[in-house]
């Protein structure tokens, strides 16, 4: 009869998680603040003003505290484990990155998805009167589409 090893049972195996944790952890970071170098270049290539680039960098933390997905994430923790809410933690917050890239590519610009989100999301019933929308009236699509991005990658 063979003995299962766990990842408690190798101290090798235990570190490598905890590098892999940490470089998932810092790539997480850098890729929030990615954007605040080149902060001058999104306002003249993109037409950003500071209010957009602010509510763009903002957005990331709007579905976890209004629209309450921390607790969800919890209650997928809790009846999924830890091994699926990883794995589908790491694919949401690729396909935030790649919605965030696509914003500020020339691609993006002057498509059929920029003309939309330009006449679009300039007012957000409910959350508009409390103060807390992650867009406003004016607000460039890039950067619209950019938060949107944000919103799902945190």
């Amino acid at each position: 009869m063979t003995e299962k090893i766990t990842l408690r049972d190798s101290a090798k195996f235990r570190w490598i998680a905890l590098l892999l944790l940490a470089l998932a952890m810092f790539c997480s970071y850098i890729f929030m603040d990615i954007l605040s170098p080149i902060k001058d270049l999104m306002q003249s290539t993109r037409g950003w003003d500071s209010t957009a680039f602010g509510t763009m960098q903002g957005a990331e933390t709007f579905l976890n505290v209004f629209v309450f997905f921390l607790i969800f994430a919890g209650i997928i923790l809790d009846k999924m484990g830890v091994r699926f809410t990883a794995l589908l933690s790491g694919g949401v917050m690729l396909i935030g990155a790649i919605i965030n890239w696509y914003a500020v590519t020339d691609t993006f610009a002057g498509s059929n998805l920029e003309v939309w989100f330009t006449n679009n999301l300039n007012y957000v019933p409910g959350f508009d009167e409390l103060g807390i929308s992650p867009f406003y009236e004016g607000m460039p699509a890039s950067a619209k589409f950019a938060a949107i991005g944000f919103m799902v990658f945190g």
